[in-house]
């Protein structure tokens, strides 16, 4: 789906996150970004990875691993 057809169907535009916080010194690379609808973004907000409930901290990891994978071509 593209970020048009997100933004469309839920009405909320698409964010990238840092799965492990900017402002604790990560950095946007591959492994540490995901996307998000604005709503998750914010409600995430700064919380470190290892204090999120264990099915919001699964979604980030399995996006960011997702947009690695995809970004590095390998299922292009």
């Amino acid at each position: 789906m593209s970020e048009k057809q997100h933004q469309e169907k839920y009405e909320t535009s698409l964010h990238v996150d840092h799965v492990r916080p900017l402002h604790l010194g990560h950095g946007l690379k591959l492994g540490n970004a995901a996307l998000l609808c604005n709503k998750c973004n914010a409600s995430k907000g700064h919380t470190p990875l290892k204090e999120l409930p264990v099915q919001d901290k699964l979604k980030l990891v399995v996006n960011a691993n997702l947009f690695k994978v995809l970004y590095e071509g390998q299922f292009i």
